[in-house]
């Protein structure tokens, strides 16, 4: 299955990254499980991690909090695709969407979670050969997207990550030209989400080789004129000038 971020289908578990130990009697409890269960996955041993996530979804299931129920049920979905049961994940990550969209415009979700599983659900889905719902999951996306739940900046992988999503709809439906056409920009826009986070990071070296090889792409690809080329020339420019290479950047900008 195909490994997405941040929203991989396989073993996403967010295990070791639980809330620190509070006075909060439940909030300790449930990190203890998901610790234990996060151990469990380290060693190979999936009966003790099952046992520890199923304690988890309990004591979450009794607290009434969303984001622990998430957590909770995410890492036996993922227990459940670890081992190949499809169906099984595809069951539990649509109670997390559920649970996500009853409480979307009450209480909020936040967006990377909510994003994390409509992804995941499209991958399983397209896992288990139902396109139709795979591409539901993808527009989904983008029709939350549209009304504001979402933002997919694309200095972020998200819409590269939604688009390639459609595209392996459209391969797997025969249409290859449009699996391509939509293809081609999503390559584009992941080189240009990696080169931007690593310009973020600072790292402007190893940005501004990825930000080039990103440019060439897609003006290759895309034409020099396409918006997705100048917002990779603009952060180029950027990251050159940081550099100290004013002038550079000040032609990059001119083209």
């Amino acid at each position: 299955m195909t490994s997405w971020r941040p929203w991989p289908v396989t073993l996403l578990l967010c295990l070791g990254c639980t809330p620190e130990v509070t006075e909060d009697p439940a909030l300790t409890a449930w990190a203890a499980q998901m610790d234990a269960a996060g151990k469990a996955v380290e060693s190979a041993d999936a009966t003790a991690a099952q046992t520890h996530l199923d304690s988890a979804a309990r004591i979450a299931q009794a607290d009434g909090r969303l984001r622990l129920v998430v957590r909770s049920l995410e890492g036996l979905a993922q227990q459940a695709a670890g081992r190949g049961d499809f169906a099984a994940a595809d069951s539990l990550f649509r109670s997390i969407l559920s649970r996500q969209l009853d409480s979307l415009r009450s209480t909020g979700v936040p967006a990377d979670d909510l994003l994390r599983t409509l992804g995941t659900l499209g991958d399983i889905a397209l896992q288990l050969g139902d396109l139709d719902r795979a591409s539901g999951y993808y527009d989904q996306i983008l029709e939350l997207a549209d009304e504001g739940w979402l933002y997919l900046s694309p200095e972020r992988p998200h819409l590269s990550l939604v688009l390639s999503g459609q595209a392996r709809v459209l391969q797997a439906r025969g249409d290859s030209a449009g699996a391509a056409r939509i293809g081609i920009r999503a390559t584009g826009l992941r080189h240009y989400a990696h080169g931007h986070e690593l310009y973020v990071g600072q790292r402007y070296d190893e940005a501004e080789k990825q930000l080039k090889m990103a440019v060439t792409y897609q003006t290759q690809h895309l034409g020099a004129t396409h918006p997705d080329v100048a917002a990779t020339r603009r952060d180029l420019a950027h990251v050159l000038d940081l550099l100290g290479r004013s002038d550079e950047a000040a032609n990059l900008s001119q083209e």
